[in-house]
């Protein structure tokens, strides 16, 4: 039985078809959304890794609730 490759980047996310939940990281909030992953790899490109590393910040980061309005997701 052959094991199904990992995604690591929006680019192998979006050629698989899975998708992609944004959670709002407030505790207060936990808003959670279903991702538009084409449009996603659209704006910032398909070689950012789904996974944030030290050395940079993640698109993540950036990324606006639109229930509370606060930056920062968690993506499932």
């Amino acid at each position: 039985m052959e094991r199904a490759r990992p995604s690591n980047t929006l680019g192998d996310l979006l050629s698989a078809g899975h998708s992609l939940f944004a959670v709002c990281r407030h505790p207060n909030c936990r808003y959670s959304k279903e991702i538009d992953v084409p449009r996603l790899v659209q704006s910032i490109g398909p070689h950012h890794y789904l996974l944030p590393t030290r050395v940079e910040q993640h698109f993540t980061d950036k990324m606006r609730c639109p229930s509370c309005k606060r930056r920062g997701v968690n993506l499932w």
